[in-house]
């Protein structure tokens, strides 16, 4: 075999991974397999042929070739790893080792060009940094210490954040998705007024799984700070409180499904990109702003991603996990109906109820 291909598939080598000469693809599938403490068993007798085409036909045998051909484990390598998610408490994401201002993409995509989730994902990864950017302006006692535990959101501070999420994520949109620059700003508030909850759905899942344990019954509402699942410490007054809880509370419970189906996909940032990616597009084609532009960005948004599930997931898997990351569409999607339906009720048999929502983008 030739020194500069990969030990373990005989496919072309990019420099040493563990020791030894290994593609990105084999490198990563080693550190995934120490990182997550899998097992694999073989269906034949541990001599399936491992190599360039083949290689994901049975990862027992890749993972005892990459083993025999002299991969080691080292800890700098396999820390930062985006999909992983702490089983206590957490004051940083898992994967916060990464350098601040690079963005959060898989090493192996350097073989493809993925522009488009690509781009996404390091919208994302801009959109986290800037909230913690925006929590240390309103708390200026955490400029040189991060947060060491989240608060209990109020309905004031809610309302605020609620401000700042929205301002956010309009940001994020008009630099990351070159098809709503093409938007008219009456046409951009539009868009986002339809997309927000969806995709704050998604977003705010994932941090609640980054943030907090699986035992925590807290939803992630904004850096430094979560609601909990009854609502308790929200409102002031108890009688508002038992009215809102009554009204929401179905709705508490179909949020903390849906992160609990969340935590076991363990959602990470380019799932997340996807998602809104697709949330996005499917938004511009029902508001009737679909362009060549946009169909081509939808087009190049499957694929990319398509491609990073079959290398991550290898060919087995990747068709299941991509199937049951989409399915969580239709969860948002519902979620999205409820919460606008609670919000009309509410205005109607809640004398004192302020649509925040409605308050923040301008909506009477």
């Amino acid at each position: 075999m030739d020194d500069q291909n990969c030990a373990v598939c005989g496919n072309q080598g990019h420099g040493l991974h563990f020791g030894i000469v290994a593609c990105r693809a084999c490198s990563s599938f080693f550190r995934r397999t120490v990182a997550e403490r899998k097992t694999y068993t073989c269906r034949t007798k541990n001599q399936c042929i491992i190599k360039k085409g083949l290689r994901n036909t049975c990862r027992a045998c890749r993972f005892q070739k990459c083993v025999q051909a002299g991969m080691k484990i080292d800890p700098k390598q396999t820390a930062p790893i985006e999909h992983e998610t702490s089983s206590s408490v957490s004051t940083e994401p898992s994967g916060s080792t990464t350098p601040l201002g690079a963005p959060a993409v898989p090493q192996f995509w350097s073989n493809r060009d993925c522009k488009t989730l690509n781009r996404i994902v390091e919208g994302i990864y801009n959109y986290k940094t800037s909230e913690k950017s925006l929590f240390t302006v309103n708390h200026p006692d955490h400029i040189f210490c991060p947060v060491k535990e989240f608060r209990i959101v109020n309905e004031t501070e809610y309302s605020e954040t609620l401000r700042g999420s929205i301002s956010l994520l309009y940001s994020m949109f008009n630099e990351y998705f070159p098809v709503f620059n093409e938007l008219n700003p009456a046409n951009k508030v539009l868009v986002i007024k339809t997309i927000f909850y969806e995709c704050q759905i998604v977003y705010q899942g994932m941090q609640s799984l980054n943030y907090f344990s699986d035992n925590e019954e807290k939803i992630y509402v904004f850096y430094g700070y979560y609601m909990s699942r009854d609502l308790e410490g929200f409102f002031k007054d108890p009688e508002k409180w038992n009215h809102v809880r009554s009204l929401f509370g179905p709705t508490m419970e179909m949020i903390f499904q849906l992160m609990q189906r969340m935590r076991v996909l363990k959602l990470n940032e380019t799932d997340v990109a996807a998602l809104s990616g697709l949330i996005f597009s499917q938004a511009m084609i029902n508001l009737g702003f679909a362009t060549e532009a946009l169909h081509k960005f939808r087009r190049d948004l499957f694929t990319d991603y398509h491609y990073y599930l079959l290398n991550t997931y290898g060919t087995e898997e990747s068709g299941i996990r991509g199937t049951d990351v989409f399915c969580l569409l239709l969860d948002a999607k519902t979620l999205n109906f409820k919460i606008q339906e609670s919000r009309a009720i509410a205005k109607i048999f809640i004398s004192d109820f302020i649509d925040h929502w409605g308050s923040a983008v301008g909506d009477p």
